[in-house]
């Protein structure tokens, strides 16, 4: 049974010569005709003349009753295999089910997936707009940049929607010169292409900016565009923090710390 699963064949393929699957799996005959003939009970396979046993068709039910049956009810069996026949089985009814897609069925699936697209997009602007607050100093540090006229943007890995949401709710509008998201500027962080794109619509060489980050790739993102990041603490990367110290200029859990000049200093230049 595993055989014949884990090597993916099908209706009508011939099973390897008795000599061949005694020394493939390392059991005698008379053990391999026994196995043979429980087989073919079960459906699985059948003799035919001048073609040796072969794979017979059989459905879905019959993995559940019979495959699936032995292969979990069995004593001692180890875990990899029955994962390895899990995998099989889970490849092999996905196959059949892509090849018996109608165009009715895909685009069917498509609507399905813009549906629930569409939901989880509406789910998390509720939640964007009303659940999600500043991080500490930052709406002090915002008025602080806009009444010395320091130009400011936001480079998200957002949606346009999902920043949308959160410009209008905690009414940023009035303090951003440039909002941007990764799939308007072409390539999510790590790489640099947001930063670079914000930094000139801000009119600014990106050496000459500062990056505000709280996770590993966006503060290589700042890095790789040629600025100098500041990361700012989170708990949502608690577990990435080390990584978030070596990577980052400076570190702060209150934007009042850059104001103040209580920021962490990570690194000499």
């Amino acid at each position: 049974r595993s055989y014949i699963i884990t090597h993916e064949l099908k209706a009508g393929d011939s099973l390897p010569t008795e000599q061949a699957m005694c020394q493939m799996l390392g059991v005698s005959r008379n053990v391999l005709r026994e196995a043979i003939k429980s087989m073919e009970l079960m459906g699985m396979i059948q003799s035919c003349p001048g073609r040796g046993t072969v794979v017979k068709e059989f459905n879905l039910d019959f993995i559940f009753q019979n495959v699936l049956f032995f292969t979990v009810g069995e004593e001692r069996k180890p875990i990899h295999e029955m994962l390895m026949i899990r995998k099989a089985i889970e490849l092999s009814y996905m196959r059949q089910a892509y090849l018996a897609l109608t165009g009715e069925d895909i685009r069917n699936i498509r609507e399905s997936l813009e549906a629930i697209k569409a939901e989880w997009i509406e789910m998390a602007k509720e939640k964007y707009a009303h659940e999600v607050p500043m991080k500490p100093g930052a709406l002090y540090f915002l008025q602080y940049l806009k009444e010395h006229g320091i130009h400011s943007g936001i480079a998200t890995s957002n949606s346009r929607e999902l920043l949308n949401a959160v410009m209008e709710s905690l009414k940023l509008g009035q303090y951003i010169d440039c909002a941007m998201t990764s799939c308007e500027a072409g390539a999510g962080k790590p790489a640099p292409d947001i930063y670079l794109k914000v930094a000139d619509r801000l009119g600014a060489s990106p050496a000459d900016c500062l990056v505000f980050e709280d996770t590993p790739s966006g503060i290589q993102a700042g890095i790789r565009a040629g600025s100098r990041v500041c990361a700012m603490e989170d708990r949502y990367v608690a577990d990435q923090k080390d990584t978030v110290l070596r990577l980052a200029d400076y570190y702060i859990h209150d934007f009042g710390q850059v104001l103040n000049g209580t920021y962490r200093r990570l690194k000499q230049h």
